[in-house]
């Protein structure tokens, strides 16, 4: 349930991105890795590779959907 809200995270980015910036998968993959060291120094967990490539796979499926949708 975890990676599907990451997914769901990285989507939603992807989007309110996309509409004030070109290369709107940047902010996604800044903020999947910020999220991942604020785990780590804050709450004291570990940093979850698999949380970082769900929130960045989340936001290249809704470009390839944007993408889609343009043609």
């Amino acid at each position: 349930m975890d990676k599907l809200y990451h997914f769901i995270v990285g989507a939603v980015i992807f989007l309110i991105a996309s509409q004030f910036m070109s290369y709107a998968i940047i902010p996604v993959i800044i903020i999947a890795i910020g999220k991942e060291i604020y785990d780590w120094k804050i709450k004291h967990s570990y940093i979850d590779i698999w949380d970082i490539i769900a929130t960045i796979f989340g936001g290249i499926v809704m470009y390839l959907v944007v993408i889609l949708c343009v043609l």
